[in-house]
């Protein structure tokens, strides 16, 4: 990366934001976060988390308890899932380690294979998991960050937008 591409970049994480030129939607403008708006989000997901187990929805360990007790999902599943991630990570180790391109291809073959396997078996327990308390935060806080960013494009500053929003509840 060149010099002016570095001091581009910069200046755009000084100014907060990103422009971006949409077919779509024209120049759209992309927030970068603060702290301090990570901050606020980290309290909302706390907020909707907190919320979630006030209005009866399980945590993601709560769901998994019960599902182990009641045979759904077994120990065995969470070893085999652990020893795909193991196998992952030692077969990305030992690609950085060859340099011929039929170990390098034999490698990304196998990687391949097991990541599919890995996505499998995560994504049968997320469903057997299902709705919880840390799903029902995070897509709230999702749509919170979404929002953060469209007012952005709409020239309202969110947090000053939230402060006025407070103040006039207030009164």
């Amino acid at each position: 990366m060149d010099e002016n591409n570095l001091k581009v970049i910069f200046s755009e994480v000084l100014r907060g934001y990103t422009l971006v030129n949409s077919e779509k939607f024209g120049k759209v403008r992309i927030k970068h976060f603060t702290n301090y708006d990570s901050a606020e989000l980290d309290i909302k997901n706390k907020y909707f988390y907190d919320k979630a187990l006030k209005e009866g929805l399980p945590t993601r360990q709560e769901r998994i308890d019960f599902l182990l007790k009641e045979n759904i999902w077994t120990d065995e599943k969470n070893k085999n899932i652990i020893e795909l991630r193991s196998l992952l990570a030692g077969l990305q180790k030992s690609k950085s380690k060859v340099f011929l391109k039929a170990h390098i291809d034999d490698i990304n073959k196998q990687i391949e294979e097991n990541q599919v396997k890995l996505t499998a078996a995560e994504v049968e327990k997320e469903e057997m998991i299902g709705f919880c308390a840390e799903v029902y935060s995070a897509r709230r806080v999702t749509n919170i960050t979404c929002i953060m960013r469209y007012y952005l494009n709409l020239g309202i500053d969110y947090s000053l937008m939230m402060s006025l929003r407070i103040l006039i509840q207030i009164k």
